[in-house]
């Protein structure tokens, strides 16, 4: 407890600690040069906790920090005396004291940080579901500087904490930014941030248009009339991490497709079957057959009914789309040299 002492005017004013008070309470405090991020800690908690005078700051200092140090911080931050610090009327310090102590904390951040970060702390720090990127990024940047006791990054400390920003993202936004951000170890970070946020609304706009297409698909099938006869309906469900696992349920057993976001076509069991009684014909635009089932294309003699034109078309390379022009002639080559017919001449 802070000791108390009662005026004349019955204002309780608080008493400055002696020296072998704040010796004691402060005993089990680190040594600044040894764990200077403890040290940081504990103290920061100590002074606003405590509500201390400057006498007991400036005592704490003195104390726990090395006396060179301490000297050239003094002068550094242009340190004042006790009558500047000292508020009459509350005898905690003012709030130009605690500018003059956030400006001793900082120096000594600046001349003593720790020599090896404990990165691994540091990799624990990885965007969560939705999270926005800079949002994440700020959130890397302030365990950096909790765990490295300083607010002074170096281009080394850069360069791994730009790693470790492009490790931490969500999988398919980190492996777009290996993909196609050439030296991206190297990069500055807004760059990378710029990047990383492109990757993110990219990802996101490919799987809204995947979200559309199912559900237009599911849309004309309910159209058609054809949900649970034959015609298979598809249900996407998020697996996290930006995928996506379309199950496909109708009649016989299901099945699953797992891709992407990045996927623009949906794979499904009877393909044919199915969207031929969804998409519409390309001659008559109606719904229930190809343009080579056609009724209006047979009607009028362009598609031809014959097995054998099927399979002559089949030997000679790849389907055509409409009939095959040379098929007469073709297959005049192929039966050899007819006989000549006699035509008789009739008599003058």
């Amino acid at each position: 407890m802070l000791p108390m002492r009662e005026t004349a005017g019955g204002v309780l004013v608080h008493v400055p600690w002696s020296r072998g008070d704040i010796l004691s309470f402060t005993n089990d405090f680190p040594r600044l040069r040894e764990k200077p991020v403890e040290w940081y800690q504990q103290t920061d908690r100590f002074v606003k906790l405590a509500k201390c005078l400057w006498e007991d700051v400036n005592t704490l200092f003195e104390i726990k920090v090395p006396a060179d140090l301490w000297l050239e911080c003094k002068r550094s931050v242009d340190w004042p005396t006790a009558e500047l610090a000292r508020d009459r009327a509350t005898g905690a310090l003012s709030p130009d004291v605690m500018k003059y102590y956030y400006k001793v904390i900082e120096f000594l951040k600046q001349k003593v940080s720790p020599q090896n970060i404990d990165w691994q702390k540091i990799d624990r720090t990885a965007q969560e579901g939705k999270e926005l990127i800079h949002a994440y990024y700020e959130r890397l940047l302030k365990a950096f500087k909790h765990y490295s006791g300083t607010e002074v990054i170096e281009a080394k400390d850069m360069n791994h904490l730009v790693f470790r920003f492009v490790e931490g993202l969500r999988p398919e936004i980190s492996q777009m930014i290996k993909n196609h951000l050439i030296c991206w170890q190297a990069k500055p970070i807004d760059e990378v941030l710029q990047y990383a946020k492109y990757c993110s609304d990219e990802i996101e706009l490919k799987q809204s248009k995947l979200k559309e297409k199912v559900m237009v698909m599911q849309i004309k099938a309910a159209q058609a009339g054809m949900q649970g006869n034959g015609v298979q309906q598809l249900v996407q469900q998020p697996q996290g991490n930006g995928m996506f696992q379309t199950q496909v349920r109708g009649r016989g057993r299901g099945s699953f497709v797992n891709h992407g976001p990045d996927l623009n076509t949906v794979v499904v069991q009877n393909y044919v079957q199915g969207m031929k009684k969804v998409l519409p014909c390309h001659a008559c635009r109606g719904i229930g057959h190809w343009k080579r089932e056609c009724p209006m294309m047979v009607q009028e003699g362009v598609v031809q009914q014959s097995n054998d034109v099927s399979t002559f078309q089949n030997v000679k390379g790849p389907r055509m789309r409409g009939p095959n022009p040379n098929f007469q002639n073709n297959m005049v080559q192929m039966q050899g040299p007819q006989p000549m017919q006699q035509v008789q001449m009739p008599h003058i």
